[in-house]
């Protein structure tokens, strides 16, 4: 028995010295890259912002494999180790990625599966992609000339999203606390879209779930189609527009600022609300409700 023992241990040494932590600290100048590729199949990763001209990534794993980077063609491209098969002695591997604040470039986050958050407040010249395929991710506030959003199944939250956007849910949930931009396409296929403080065009697709959205001023159309699933919508008071709602199977109710209604329960709804309206709300629902209120 004591042989087996011995010779057990000798089998599994090398794979439990993997659980082992290690500290790895790299630098990378920014000085001709204008595109970053930041690609994570698993792990928690921090986003944070340096006042240097270098990329720093830091990392604390549980196994020797670091994350690999390639630099090609102005391309700076980081990609995580891929998940090992003893997953469960992995559970603390972390990497800190700081990136120069005066990166204006393009720039591309990819996470399957984990977490990645964004320390600081982020703004950029290029244009932003996010991917989300199972996991979380929050972010503080992202400015781009236009921003990418996908979401496979997790979800994303931020503190508000700058730049003309487009967001696409397959199955999970979107919260964002500010949504400004010229234009912004929503689409979701199974999960559910809530934004605040948005403006600019909005057109929204929904098959299955429900969008919440709350304006912060009205300088735009606003357009929703939603199979299965409820729309409400909270405009600034004294906003006008012309409404063009209707629901199949459900009702349409329009409350005023003061409390009371201005239209209850409704199926359609074709008349505009205040006075010169200047934009239209357009709202179609095969099965569900059309709630538009007002907030001070």
């Amino acid at each position: 028995m004591k042989r087996y023992i011995i010779l057990l241990a000798a089998i599994l040494a090398p794979v439990f010295s993997l659980a082992a932590d290690e500290e790895i600290e790299r630098s990378f100048d920014m000085g001709d890259i204008d595109s970053l590729v930041i690609s994570y199949r698993w792990g928690d990763v921090t986003l944070a912002l340096t006042d240097g001209g270098s990329l720093v990534i830091r990392e604390r794993l549980r196994r020797t494999a670091s994350a690999g980077v390639e630099n090609a063609g102005g391309v700076l491209r980081i990609t995580g180790a891929k998940m090992p098969w003893f997953f469960g002695w992995t559970a603390g591997n972390t990497a800190h990625i700081a990136v120069p604040r005066s990166f204006q470039g393009s720039f591309r986050l990819d996470l399957r599966s984990g977490t990645l958050k964004g320390a600081d407040d982020f703004s950029t010249a290029g244009e932003v992609e996010i991917s989300l395929s199972s996991g979380i991710i929050e972010m503080k506030r992202l400015g781009a000339r236009k921003i990418d959003l996908r979401v496979s199944s997790g979800t994303f939250r931020s503190l508000g999203l700058y730049g003309e956007s487009r967001i696409k849910v397959s199955s999970g949930s979107v919260f964002c606390a500010g949504l400004e931009g010229s234009a912004h396409r929503l689409e979701a296929r199974s999960g559910s879209l809530r934004i605040g403080r948005g403006r600019g065009i909005f057109d929204a697709a929904v098959h299955s779930g429900n969008i919440s959205l709350e304006m912060a001023g009205l300088d735009g159309n606003l357009s929703f189609n939603v199979r299965s699933g409820n729309v409400r919508l909270a405009l600034p008071e004294g906003a006008a527009f012309n409404l063009d709602a209707e629901t199949s199977s459900g009702s349409v109710s329009v409350r005023s600022a003061d409390g009371g209604y201005e239209v209850k329960d409704r199926s359609s709804v074709a008349r505009p609300i205040g006075e010169n309206p200047r934009h239209t709300v357009f709202a179609r629902v095969a099965s569900g409700d059309i709630e538009i209120g007002f907030v001070r």
